[in-house]
């Protein structure tokens, strides 16, 4: 009698390469600037004018989500580069990055929060160069000078749990050079939020709209296992919270939708809401983090 075998085997099937159009190989063909504004149209321009004094003809994408009563149309003529995506009231962080990104159509994308600026200490070419020469798919910046505490905790872990994972933020133990760039890179999993990532990788992972008045960790846990990262010292961007000048009637509105309300309950009610659908989309038992 002949006896039969059962095998499995494994098929997987490997799609076509994509490939990024670009009608030149200058630095504005290949990079997009992003950002999200919300109540900071002073920081916005801001942001705005030293991309454009640094790197002429680059397109800048904004998304805004800014209340009727406050929105501005950003000037075509001025700033025929510029578009602006108007959404709809206080969609949010991570729902105004995720259209930012979905326009990109250039290789690399930058993004800056609206609070950020460019001087001559920018060096943005130097990341697309890094990208370029490692295949990475995300570098990161220096804001200021020098890196702050948080940012030494640069590698996440994720380890199982009794019914889901436990998830921690590290110092790496032993800081690990990018090749041919020693003495400037270094491999991390997150950084703070100035970036250049490579569209077709980094611009897959999603960015969950539930995150609305703060999303930071979700998009690179959600990139662990899928994109490679490093953070180098050559590019920096200023911060400064405080671009408004003088009196603003907004400047409290933005500081309470943030926090996620302007009273203490208003607040607590927030923060115990996002942070039970973090732990619940992250499939999270456990969290430990600076």
């Amino acid at each position: 009698m002949q006896k039969l075998i059962k095998a499995l085997e494994k098929i997987r099937i490997k799609p076509p390469p994509v490939l990024v159009y670009t009608e030149g190989g200058q630095f504005k063909d290949r990079v997009t600037f992003l950002t999200k504004t919300f109540l900071r149209y002073p920081c916005a321009y801001r942001l705005i004018d030293s991309i454009l004094e640094l790197y002429p003809g680059v397109t800048v994408i904004v998304a805004d989500d800014n209340p009727k009563e406050y929105y501005q149309e950003i000037d075509a003529v001025k700033y025929p580069t510029v578009k602006q995506y108007k959404m709809p009231l206080e969609e949010g962080f991570f729902a105004g990055r995720a259209l930012a990104v979905s326009q990109v159509k250039t290789e690399y994308f930058v993004w800056m929060d609206d609070d950020f600026w460019l001087d001559t200490d920018a060096n943005i070419p130097y990341m697309a160069n890094f990208l370029d020469e490692t295949g990475f798919d995300l570098v990161f910046g220096s804001i200021g000078k020098a890196q702050i505490k948080w940012e030494s905790y640069n590698k996440l872990v994720l380890e199982p749990a009794e019914d889901g994972f436990c998830f921690s933020r590290v110092e790496l133990p032993n800081r690990i050079p990018v090749k041919g760039f020693e003495d400037e890179c270094h491999v991390v999993q997150i950084a703070r939020n100035f970036f250049m990532g490579r569209t077709l990788t980094a611009g897959s992972v999603r960015h969950d709209p539930v995150f609305g008045q703060r999303g930071h960790r979700e998009y690179f846990l959600d990139g662990v296992g899928k994109l490679r990262a490093a953070w180098c010292s050559p590019p920096q961007t200023k911060h400064d919270h405080a671009c408004v000048k003088g009196k603003d009637d907004f400047v409290d509105e933005y500081k309470a939708k943030r926090a996620g309300g302007g009273s203490d309950k208003e607040k607590k009610e927030f923060n115990v809401q996002i942070h039970a659908y973090w732990w619940y989309r992250s499939y999270a038992q456990c969290m430990s983090e600076p």
